[in-house]
């Protein structure tokens, strides 16, 4: 009996760079993805690898808060979230907790869940973090739990890549070259 064949894994066949108009927010993504883009009031971006398949997808939204959060109100952030998974049909949390440090927030928060949508159980990873007075929020969803493990490698790419400022391909050249980035 011959064994199933391995689902071939998704390739990246060319990379696109996506900055906001306002450069707080830059992010590397599959050149051949849908894309849906909101940047009024604020930077919103959707974007999903198979046009008859919507639900399997990420968003990216950077929120102004107006101001810094101070850490004392990290734990209302959390309840936030909380109370909007709350809020999603049979949702259940199955990890939940601080993003590790990576110098370039003040603080961060990541989940992964599962809930229903209409007849569909969909799968979410989520991270947010605040950078100044910003918020960003990375989402990932796959339609099934088969779908969320087939893009998750390419999603969490994705998701690495998101950076809150304008992203120069020819500044980061020229820093590397000076030994600014050794």
């Amino acid at each position: 009996m011959d064994a199933a064949p391995t689902p071939v894994r998704p390739r990246f066949r060319s990379l696109s760079l996506y900055n906001d108009t306002h450069g707080r927010l830059s992010f590397w993504y599959p050149a051949d993805w849908h894309m849906d883009e909101q940047t009024e009031p604020q930077a919103r971006v959707t974007l999903w690898p198979q046009a008859l398949e919507p639900l399997t997808h990420i968003h990216i939204e950077l929120q102004d808060l107006g101001r810094p959060v101070e850490a004392s109100e990290y734990p209302l952030l959390c309840d936030g979230v909380r109370e909007g998974l709350a809020l999603l049909p049979d949702c259940t949390v199955r990890a939940w907790g601080a993003l590790a440090d990576e110098g370039n927030r003040e603080w961060g928060l990541q989940w992964h869940c599962t809930f229903r949508l209409d007849e569909t159980t969909c799968v979410r990873t989520a991270r947010m973090f605040v950078y100044h007075q910003f918020l960003y929020t990375i989402t990932f969803q796959g339609m099934s739990q088969a779908r969320f493990d087939y893009w998750k490698d390419m999603f969490e790419y994705i998701m690495l890549t998101v950076g809150p400022q304008h992203f120069s391909g020819f500044d980061w050249i020229a820093q590397y070259q000076t030994g600014v980035l050794d």
